[in-house]
């Protein structure tokens, strides 16, 4: 019997026959692989599989959450393959856990949409399309709502799904967590939820993944505490004592991010004075300096100058504007750009230990002396002096704790909070202190692969051979089948 088979597929005259039965093959076999949660991928760094911080969140999620992916229906065309690969990545979590369910919903068409979108506060997306050689303006809805038990999280805008994973499986964890991690901050003597603070926005961030108290340091039982904010207010200088508990609590296996700057300015008079808070102390042992100067860069924050009927915007040099992050970290999956308000340089003194988050751009300087901060009497730099200087880094010591430090004290002020994601910065940073496994979720980006260069005249042969080879094939083919019959 298996000789006759053999025989029958042998034959060029059922080729047609054996096409279709591989066709068939192909289609059962893509069928059970459907039911049977089957799949081989080959890409590299593994994209379109789940990373294993996610699979071990998702262990842990005991009762169902509702995973809403918001679509309208009036998306430009272009956003399809978007959505498809967005859904894609969705049905990844349903496939680890039962307990994940994905909907998509879309307002334009569905009321309980549109109430749900409502009350969440989903923004509405502006696009832009080419109708009839015109430009339209068009409102949609393309975001996610996730709900748990009787609380949600949402990720207002999904333009990409290379950091999608990160976004969606910290909204998860923050949702499902029960105990939350405490945060201790000090450097401020009000708490945050006081009215008239300058930092109420991060206390409204940290309330959301932390347990925050407001210890005073020196009384402080930082046993408990999983991340220590040490915030410069410019005036206080810590005393030794108080750098030995800051020091302790590190070595033990603590984390703490210092925010702080290399040179005091004076909010109200903008004069300067060299910063003595003495928090270098801490950071020496971590490879660490903030240096005793200000930022300088062509990439600045717009700023409003003047006041009544006389109103000038203009960039503010000394008010830098970046998005150089490094590239191996997650934890900027979700930012844009970053504004760091009057910040000195990071000098980074253990490379083995120590990394940088953040950089300026290429086209900073810095002032060391005889400030003036001015923007009326602010000077060009010399060309050879321009280069781009570390803002924020993070020391990580083997059997010891973690130390980030951003080098601006206005950072996370409410005023200097505009259209940058100082905020998100802050939230995926200390996220990923407090929970390691966060930090390993992967970009599901494919990346770009560079053909190999191919010396003149084979490179011209190689293209055209690529171009003409499929036709030649093709009518080979048909030759073939024309002189057989």
């Amino acid at each position: 019997m298996f000789d006759s088979i053999k025989k029958y597929f042998l034959k060029l005259s059922n080729l047609p026959a054996v096409l279709l039965l591989l066709l068939l093959f192909f289609v059962v076999l893509n069928l059970l692989a459907g039911v049977f949660n089957l799949k081989l991928d080959l890409s590299k760094d593994k994209i379109y599989t789940l990373s294993p911080a996610t699979v071990n969140v998702l262990k842990n999620v005991d009762d169902v959450v509702q995973i809403k992916f918001v679509a309208s229906s009036n998306i430009p065309k272009q956003f399809m393959p978007l959505k498809d690969r967005v859904l894609g990545l969705l049905q990844e979590y349903k496939k680890n856990n039962s307990n994940i369910s994905i909907e998509v919903l879309d307002p334009d068409k569905d009321q309980e949409a549109e109430k749900l979108v409502t009350q969440q506060g989903l923004p509405q997306l502006q696009f832009t399309e080419q109708k009839s050689g015109q430009l339209s303006l068009s409102n949609a809805y393309f975001g996610i709502i996730i709900q748990y038990l009787d609380k949600s999280e949402m990720i207002p805008q999904v333009l990409s799904v290379e950091g999608l994973e990160y976004d969606v499986t910290t909204a998860i964890y923050r949702l499902i967590n029960k105990d939350l991690p405490e945060v201790s901050v000090v450097g401020y003597e009000s708490s945050f939820a006081n009215q008239g603070s300058s930092i109420t926005n991060l206390d409204n961030v940290l309330r959301k993944q932390f347990l925050v108290t407001y210890p005073q340091l020196q009384e402080a039982d930082l046993s408990k505490t999983r991340l220590l904010f040490i915030i410069d207010d410019g005036q206080k200088s810590y005393s030794s004592d108080e750098a030995k508990i800051i020091k302790d609590y590190i070595n033990n296996k603590g984390n703490a991010i210092v925010i702080a700057n290399g040179i005091w300015v004076s909010d109200s008079t903008l004069s300067t004075t060299p910063a003595n808070h003495n928090l270098n102390e801490v950071l020496k042992d971590y490879g660490l300096q903030i240096e005793s100067n200000l930022i300088l860069s062509n990439s600045a924050e717009l700023v409003n100058f003047g006041g009544g009927q006389l109103s000038l915007v203009l960039p503010y040099r000394f008010w830098v504007k970046t998005n150089v992050f490094n590239p191996e970290k997650s934890i900027f999956n979700n930012i844009n750009t970053l504004t760091y308000p009057w910040v000195s340089s990071i000098k980074i003194t253990n490379q083995s230990i120590a990394e940088p988050l953040v950089k300026t751009t290429d086209q900073s300087w810095v002032q060391t002396s005889e400030f003036n901060l001015s923007p009326e009497t602010a000077v060009d730099p010399v060309p050879d002096d321009t280069q781009s200087f570390v803002v924020s880094a993070l020391s990580q010591k083997k059997d010891s704790g973690s130390v980030a430090v951003i080098s601006s004290r206005r950072f996370v002020l409410d005023q200097f909070q505009s259209q940058n994601d100082n905020m998100n910065f802050i939230s995926n940073l200390a996220l990923s202190l407090t929970n390691n496994q966060l930090a390993g979720i992967r970009n599901k980006s494919a990346g770009v692969y560079i053909l190999p260069v191919f010396a003149y005249p084979l490179s011209e042969i190689i293209k055209y051979a690529l171009i003409f080879l499929l036709p030649v094939l093709f009518f080979t083919y048909g030759i073939i089948k024309v002189i057989k019959r």
